[in-house]
């Protein structure tokens, strides 16, 4: 088996910003696994505020590790669940890095025995409809605006916010969707902005607007502070940063005033974001499947794959941007969600793997 590791940075078409970071570029590690004739990709986006990775530690992990990947024939899936058994401390303390192996061992392994992904992990696989959320980001009210009416033309109801602080802005950009559509659905994400509960409290007092949740509201790794929080205000507590590995959830007292927010990259890939799932339905929390800005298709599809294999339908999904954000996708068939906010794959599963990129090497 061969790897090599490649940065992908393609360039978004407009910036997106939130409290935590700007960016204004896709920021992806690629996996290229080649065995047989096959290649079989992965992708991961890793990002330091989320999991403490970047796109360098990220890449001289994979080198650092290759020889060991390189010595390991994955030949079956059983051989991929020993290895990432055997490996766990390490990879779980990479778990961007994780995601990309793991989808290239997936996609090869669907490749070369011609059937879905879902097949090879024990799931059924289903076309869709897959329904994503509009995502806007904390920028100039004419391009939010802008960026909303695109939403609203292709009929989005559900929206996710990325949360300004400043009250009179936050209030009024609720207004406009909801003057403009009665039943959206509405959730803000803060991406850690505040130190106290009281911060969150007198905020959320001077907004009063309608909204079903608010995500990551407190400072990363303040499980004690949320568990207050959860039980001050009236509005769900969503977590992301919170919520990178199964651990974190027994962190929280009650999980049914919590949401999760489940990103395949974050997650450390598409088998650890199953096992997430269904030990949070166990315990009362709801799951959202969501994804890091600047994701290609090849994590689309991956998130598509978790949907397929969960137990519960999630309340919402992020991500399909594809080239509406990006200036290019890696794949030739890209996926991206249409009017409603609606994505179909294809309608059986003769399309084998998680996908091929159909971009030039040497431009990685």
């Amino acid at each position: 088996m061969i790897w090599n590791f490649y940065a992908w940075d393609a360039p978004f078409k407009i910036a997106f910003k939130h409290n935590s970071a700007e960016r204004n570029q896709a920021a992806t590690v690629l996996i290229k696994l080649t065995h047989k004739g096959i290649n079989a990709w992965g992708e991961a986006c890793p990002r330091e505020y989320v999991t403490g990775e970047s796109v360098d530690t990220c890449l001289a992990f994979l080198e650092n590790f290759s020889a060991t990947l390189m010595a390991t024939s994955f030949d079956s899936f059983k051989d991929w669940l020993v290895f990432k058994n055997h490996w766990k401390d390490v990879l779980n303390a990479n778990l961007a890095a994780t995601c990309a192996i793991e989808m290239a061992i997936l996609d090869y392994l669907s490749k070369v025995n011609r059937c879905s992904v879902e097949q090879i992990i024990g799931a059924t696989y289903s076309s869709g409809p897959f329904y994503y959320s509009a995502i806007i980001g904390d920028v100039k009210e004419r391009i939010w605006d802008e960026q909303f009416a695109w939403h609203h033309d292709l009929q989005l109801c559900d929206y996710k916010l990325k949360l300004n602080g400043e009250v009179a802005v936050d209030r009024l950009r609720i207004e406009k969707i909801v003057n403009a559509i009665p039943n959206a659905s509405i959730r803000l994400d803060a991406n850690n902005k505040w130190e106290t509960v009281k911060e969150v409290q007198d905020y959320l007092d001077d907004l009063a607007s309608p909204i079903f949740g608010l995500e990551e509201p407190l400072k990363h790794g303040s499980f004690k502070a949320l568990n207050e929080l959860s039980k001050a205000i009236h509005t769900d507590i969503i977590l992301d940063e919170h919520a990178c590995r199964i651990t974190d959830l027994d962190q929280i007292d009650v999980p049914s005033r919590f949401i999760l927010n489940l990103r395949v990259s974050k997650c450390g890939g598409v088998l650890n974001t199953i096992a997430m799932a269904e030990y949070a339905f166990e315990k009362g929390f709801r799951v959202i499947i969501g994804a890091q800005v600047g994701e290609s298709s090849l994590l689309t599809r991956a998130a598509t794959l978790v949907v397929n294999a969960m137990s519960q339908p999630p309340i919402a999904q992020e991500g399909a941007y594809g080239t509406n954000l990006l200036e290019h996708d890696l794949v030739a068939d890209i996926l991206q969600f249409d009017s409603k906010g609606v994505l179909f794959l294809p309608a059986t599963s003769s399309s084998n793997g998680i996908g091929d990129v159909n971009w030039n090497e040497s431009a990685l």
